[in-house]
């Protein structure tokens, strides 16, 4: 299973990083501007989004909106002594920030006052291949699994992808955890219409 996994990751990977810079671009903004006008975005609350990186679905108009339109921000980090990913509010998006262990970028160590993931309305989940119901390969550190094991019921979870990171068949392990709805330039995708008894691929 992981080196299946494993395989696709790579192949997702190269496809997605293989679109140009400036059509990944256009293809955010649409993607963003879809799930801002949808009745999933909160008019009020607190919104938990991934900070982009590399060729993922760029973010930095949702984080823009949540903070000029009065919904509290929170990011993920990854917490160096457990090595789990936590979420803390942030008020800025100029000053605070460092690099990750990923490189990514994270709040400054003195921003780090863990929410709770129940304190989270909407959390936005990034993957490198997806499914219609939802499923999704990750990065392979089962970070944003472990976080959603803690879901509340009132959490919606939404995850951004290019119709190219789209599978009709991922594997799928006992502990992964589908998403509510997909947000691609082409289509919102309701995930429960698309849900059945996932089952794993054979090697």
């Amino acid at each position: 299973m992981s080196m299946n996994k494993s395989y696709l990751r790579s192949q997702f990977l190269s496809t997605r990083d293989g679109v140009p810079s400036a059509d990944r671009r256009a293809m955010s903004r649409a993607i963003c501007r879809r799930l801002l006008r949808h009745e999933i975005w909160p008019p009020q609350g607190r919104v938990m989004c991934y900070v982009s990186f590399r060729g993922e679905v760029e973010t930095r108009l949702l984080l823009h909106d949540a903070l000029d339109n009065g919904l509290t921000l929170a990011v993920p980090y990854i917490d160096p002594p457990t090595d789990e990913m936590r979420a803390c509010d942030m008020d800025s998006l100029e000053n605070d920030w460092t690099r990750g262990a990923f490189g990514i970028l994270e709040p400054a160590p003195e921003k780090r006052m863990a929410i709770q993931p129940e304190d989270i309305d909407l959390c936005i989940v990034p993957g490198v291949a997806w499914t219609e119901a939802g499923y999704r390969i990750g990065y392979g550190r089962g970070y944003y699994d472990r976080f959603l094991t803690e879901r509340p019921d009132g959490m919606i979870c939404v995850g951004l992808a290019f119709e190219c990171q789209l599978s009709n068949d991922l594997p799928v392990e006992p502990h992964d955890i589908p998403v509510d709805w997909l947000m691609t330039e082409l289509r919102a995708i309701h995930c429960r219409d698309f849900a059945k008894e996932p089952k794993p691929l054979i090697q």
